[in-house]
């Protein structure tokens, strides 16, 4: 499995960097995906909810989560529900895509292919199904807050869709024993102990989320 994960941007720091130099740095460094659709992914929270907001150049498509989810958890669904709404489930003559996300720590899980979690699994599984139609997909770390345009309305509208009454609940289903025994994603005591849902996806497979995740520091 291959796929480009560009992180060099979080190579400077915040504390060190203006917002200008990282506008500056951004617009230099996409330069190298000219020829690519830019996607915008970002999640928001509240005390009592959480959403995840998908933009690309025509469209934004918004969801709500569990209030129980965690934002690594949200942000990384984000990126799925990106990889898999403007993508694979579309049809398209576009074949080289960038998707760009604030969330460094769901980027590095998504990099880890030694032992990821569920939702960078359902990513890396997701990227893969999306190689073989010959599509090729790239990602982009970006700061958070610097003035990038399109970065500043996915935050925008994340808090929107946390707030609306009128926002699409994604389809999570809570897990039962026996799917955590069936598809070896967690055991019994996990389940007892920690809230749990799970994605079924298009081709019957169960990926399933704890929501005792660890929460990265960026």
């Amino acid at each position: 499995m291959h796929f480009e994960i560009n992180l060099e941007i979080s190579e400077f720091k915040k504390e060190n960097t203006s917002q200008i130099m990282y506008r500056n740095i951004f617009k230099n460094t996409l330069q190298k995906y000219h020829n690519y659709k830019h996607i915008y992914t970002d999640a928001s929270e509240t005390d009592h909810n959480i959403g995840i907001t998908i933009v690309t150049e025509n469209s934004t498509t918004s969801y709500k989560l569990p209030p129980k989810c965690s934002i690594y958890t949200a942000e990384a669904i984000a990126i799925y529900k990106a990889v898999q709404n403007n993508i694979i489930n579309k049809e398209t003559s576009h074949n080289k895509y960038l998707i760009l996300s604030d969330s460094l720590s769901s980027l590095t899980g998504i990099n880890n292919l030694t032992n990821p979690t569920d939702i960078s699994k359902l990513i890396q599984d997701t990227i893969h199904v999306a190689s073989q139609k010959g599509i090729e997909i790239s990602f982009l770390w970006i700061p958070g807050h610097c003035g990038i345009d399109s970065n500043e309305l996915a935050d925008q509208e994340a808090s929107k869709a946390v707030s609306s009454t009128d926002t699409q609940i994604l389809n999570l289903t809570k897990c039962a024993p026996s799917c955590h025994t069936r598809f070896g994603t967690g055991c019994s005591e996990d389940l007892q102990v920690y809230p749990s849902f799970c994605i079924i996806t298009s081709l019957g497979e169960a990926y399933t989320f704890f929501f005792r995740e660890i929460v990265f520091v960026e």
